[in-house]
């Protein structure tokens, strides 16, 4: 306690800015360390963003991922946020490499919206989609995936994680569109 007064004394007497320059900082230390606390930090608020969505979690709740960037095809948005499920605010957390939520079993009404980003010359030029409200069923304990189709202005509801597939296009039916 004696150490921390000291250099809290230290402090008033020189300033921070003084004070902090009779520490040598060594940059392969620092950046690490800072590394480190940044990695901690993003952990933290994962686990407590996904332990507020298991509050909320419904009974047998199918998982709808949301985020799921498509490295085989260009044509899908990056990004499908929902802004609304069942008129409701929508409590999304991390599932395995994107950010999902919880969908009750049997209908549900969701309100999504589609970005995505594209690179002309030296800009990058984002889009997104109008607002639009649709309806899935969604079978208990289940994982589903959304995204949406640019091309072809509409949205692709699958099972699992289909879309990583690159023949995903062939197995398309009027079942998984959506929107």
């Amino acid at each position: 306690m004696e150490m921390f007064r000291y250099h809290l004394d230290l402090i008033d007497k020189m300033g921070f800015s003084d004070w902090i320059k009779t520490y040598p900082v060594n940059p392969f230390t620092i950046y690490p360390t800072l590394i480190i606390i940044a990695i901690i930090i993003i952990v933290v608020i994962i686990k407590g963003r996904n332990k507020k969505a298991q509050g909320s979690k419904p009974l047998g709740a199918a998982t709808l991922v949301l985020s799921k960037r498509n490295a085989f095809d260009s044509g899908l948005a990056d990004n499908v946020k929902v802004l609304e499920l069942n008129e409701k605010k929508v409590k999304w957390f991390y599932h395995k490499n994107g950010s999902a939520i919880y969908l009750a079993p049997g209908t549900n009404d969701l309100k999504v919206l589609a970005k995505w980003s594209y690179r002309k010359g030296k800009k990058i030029i984002t889009n997104e989609s109008q607002p639009l409200k649709i309806r899935l069923f969604a079978e208990r304990d289940k994982e589903y995936s959304i995204n949406y189709d640019i091309t072809h202005s509409r949205y692709i509801f699958t099972e699992g994680c289909a879309l990583e597939d690159d023949k995903w296009k062939n197995s398309l039916t009027e079942k998984n569109i959506v929107g």
